[in-house]
């Protein structure tokens, strides 16, 4: 039955792919909403990205909601970026990310469900109108585009501990100078424990198979359209993961992970990331972890386009009995961002 169930798991990303490549040659589209490709989560950017089958606290809202099932404790997180751009137009130009999320796996429990409910506010800031009048460009006033991203997520456990799926409804409201716009969207996510499928414990020559999880997420949205009329499409998208625990004591561990993404209208990309953790420290500290990662890798383009986009990130978390801290840095040719997030478990 378990093996069954992830035949049937391979053929959805299957056609989830083949969708994918569908609507690319039905639709030219692609850049609209480009904030909702920007990752959000101190643990999951210090990891380059790679956060799709390892993600357990509040930031699963947007890399993949079936990572909600291991987070047992109501949570309240608070995550906050800032950006700084290089080489544009404005030298005070940048962009902020704040979210709020609360997870709560007790609330439905008589359902087996687990439930959050988060917000997502993005910004950028003195934004410089611009013209061409008479074959020059003529610079104008300062403007900002803002964007509210609200989420309601429902995960469960399924198959025992096998399988763990969420789902997520979003809605999205953007702002661009004096225009605004509207669109929903539905993001589904799935993780599959490998090491709980093939029963390793019984199985010593699977030991490579030890700890090591697989993450899906699909993320599709309606048309957004804007007050003075148009409309455009916001491109899906669809990301593969793994994580595999290569070393793992009562006193530390070492976590690997990968991600393959793609984005409707542009190629693959790959992120990957580690992380290496001491545990049980005392003093109620239940780990401290430092991370590093790249992230952005295209396949098929020219080198050019890789350098302009892929990332190198860094960061560390602690996590207390009650609290859980991370931080993250990350750059590349365009942008530097620090980002914290802040969980409080009760």
């Amino acid at each position: 039955m378990k093996k069954k169930f992830v035949i049937i798991f391979l053929l959805f990303v299957f056609m989830t792919a083949n969708r994918l490549s569908v609507a690319e040659t039905l639709n030219a589209g692609g850049s609209a909403a480009a904030f909702l490709k920007n990752p959000i989560g101190a643990r999951g950017i210090g990891l380059g990205g790679a956060f799709t089958a390892l993600v357990d606290d509040g930031s699963a809202v947007f890399w993949n909601p079936a990572g909600l099932v291991n987070n047992t404790q109501r949570e309240v997180l608070i995550d906050y970026s800032i950006d700084s751009f290089s080489g544009l137009q404005s030298d005070h130009m940048g962009r902020t990310y704040s979210m709020v999320s609360y997870s709560d796996p007790k609330i439905l429990a008589n359902r087996g469900l687990g439930i959050a409910i988060s917000a997502l506010y993005h910004q950028i800031d003195e934004i410089q109108r611009t013209d061409i009048f008479q074959g020059s460009i003529v610079r104008g006033d300062m403007f900002a585009s803002t964007d509210l991203v609200l989420y309601l997520t429902l995960n469960k456990r399924m198959f025992v501990d096998l399988v763990a799926g969420g789902i997520s409804v979003k809605v999205i409201n953007s702002t661009l100078d004096d225009q605004s716009s509207f669109a929903g969207g539905v993001d589904v996510g799935t993780i599959i424990d490998i090491s709980e499928l093939f029963n390793h414990k019984n199985q010593p020559l699977l030991w490579l198979l030890w700890d090591v999880n697989l993450g899906f997420i699909g993320r599709t949205y309606t048309q957004r359209t804007w007050s003075d009329g148009p409309s455009e499409s916001i491109p899906s998208n669809a990301d593969l993961g793994v994580s595999f625990k290569v070393l793992k004591t009562a006193a530390y561990s070492l976590t690997l992970a990968s991600t393959l993404s793609k984005v409707q209208n542009e190629p693959m990309n790959v992120r990957s990331g580690i992380e290496f953790s001491l545990d049980e420290l005392g003093a109620n500290i239940e780990r401290f972890a430092l991370r590093g990662g790249f992230g952005n890798l295209y396949i098929g383009v020219d080198e050019e386009r890789i350098n302009d986009n892929k990332f190198f990130s860094a960061g560390f978390g602690i996590v207390h009995k009650f609290v859980r801290l991370d931080y993250a840095f990350t750059k590349n040719t365009l942008r530097d961002a620090q980002l914290i997030s802040l969980g409080l478990r009760f």
